[in-house]
């Protein structure tokens, strides 16, 4: 148990089959079931359907517009989506099992879920589950667990032995700050190009002036206002290696690149803040030089809000910044597993809300739990109202990888 909290593991896994194992913690038998073969392609093809990832040829304008026509487009064709994935994933006896020792929901268990590549991009936050065996009744899975996406074992060892280094190299005392890397200025990109501004010009009053209230005197970079906060260009790979070990918390919001198909190397995967090389032109930061570098150490509790952030677990071999990150210190990371869209291309602020949610979460003890929670928030309104500001082309996407 975690806290007091039961603890259920899965395990994906796939090849010429597809397998679900899963065992309760404190208990020595485990259990497994075959999955239906036809539920990769299923899941392939709704992430083909369903996801704002341009297509080859295809606009980020052109991917919203049929992301937003397609099974994630109502309330009503997520439900049945939601549904049918469950009952293609998760055996009635596992979900029976949930349920009972949740107690119907009164005491949520903490699911540690070891995806396999086409599973990794499963939007848990919108399954639906049979609350009665012979029945026709659902609920969210969220209703009876805390979902947390779990690194590869042989990575949570490493990044346990690598644990005293990093507590070595972290600056003594309290760590109090949150370093807000905030829709950083990449340099040679105009604000209206593919690098450029992810949030618009900032004004005092946005939305996001939020996080100066909420962190009065604890923000890194040091900023009286949102103007100060936001679109910086002094922000490079030197400057972060200096705050990180000083931090509580590291939120960043801006773009991020990761490889297209599973032949790429998740080691190349980015984020792009203010750095040039020596030819004056820009050098993202690898998670590839974020794991060769000792000198990168990161705080517990990190969150990146960029496109495909969290897409380490898509590649055969899997890496990618959420890995790096757990390797240099983190113990909570929360990513996007898809395109996630700005403000710009939808009515309201779904972006904003959901920045100002994960900064909030990086506050908890418990940052998957906390994020669980205002997603299950997020999936209650949107099958409510169906409102745009409410859609699962955002909070759905957003996964919590956890040791």
């Amino acid at each position: 148990m975690v806290g007091g909290q039961q603890v259920l593991t899965l395990w994906f896994a796939e090849g010429s089959t597809c397998w679900i194992t899963w065992r309760w913690e404190g208990e020595e038998d485990a259990h497994a079931s075959r999955l239906d073969p036809a539920l990769r392609q299923t899941l392939l093809n709704f992430y083909e359907q369903a996801l704002p990832n341009a297509r080859p040829a295809e606009s980020a304008e052109e991917a919203l517009n049929r992301a937003l026509s397609g099974p994630l487009a109502s309330p009503q064709e997520s439900a049945d989506f939601g549904a049918r994935l469950a009952d293609g994933l998760l055996p009635t006896e596992l979900t029976q099992a949930l349920i009972r020792r949740s107690g119907n929901g009164a005491e949520r268990v903490c699911m540690k879920i070891h995806v396999s590549p086409t599973a990794a991009r499963i939007p848990w936050g919108l399954l639906r589950i049979q609350t009665e065996a012979a029945g026709n009744q659902r609920a969210l899975l969220l209703d009876f667990a805390y979902v947390a996406i779990a690194i590869p074992r042989n990575a949570s060892r490493l990044a346990k032995r690598r644990d005293k280094e990093a507590s070595r190299l972290r600056v003594n005392g309290t760590r109090r700050g949150v370093v807000a890397v905030i829709d950083p200025k990449v340099p040679g990109y105009p604000p209206t190009s593919a690098l450029g501004s992810v949030l618009g010009p900032p004004q005092d009053n946005d939305e996001l002036a939020a996080l100066l209230g909420r962190r009065t005197g604890n923000l890194i970079p040091t900023a009286t206002v949102f103007s100060e906060l936001a679109r910086r260009s002094d922000l490079d790979r030197r400057w972060l290696k200096s705050v990180l070990p000083k931090a509580s918390a590291f939120l960043y919001v801006g773009h991020v690149s990761v490889g297209q198909d599973l032949t790429s190397s998740g080691a190349s995967s980015a984020l792009h803040l203010c750095c040039v090389d020596d030819t004056g032109q820009h050098d993202p930061l690898t998670a590839g030089e974020i794991l060769s570098d000792e000198e990168f150490v990161f705080p517990e509790h990190v969150a990146f809000i960029g496109c495909g952030s969290g897409t380490d677990h898509t590649f055969l071999e899997p890496m990618g910044l959420s890995l790096a990150a757990h390797l240099r210190g983190a113990q909570y990371v929360i990513a996007a597993s898809w395109t996630i869209p700005t403000d710009s291309y939808l009515p309201s602020t779904p972006l904003r809300r959901l920045i100002l949610a994960a900064d909030e979460a990086l506050d908890s003890s418990n940052p998957a739990r906390a994020m669980n929670l205002w997603q299950r928030d997020r999936a209650e309104a949107w099958f409510r109202d169906g409102h745009v500001k409410d859609t699962p082309l955002l909070w759905a996407a957003m996964h919590t990888f956890v040791r």
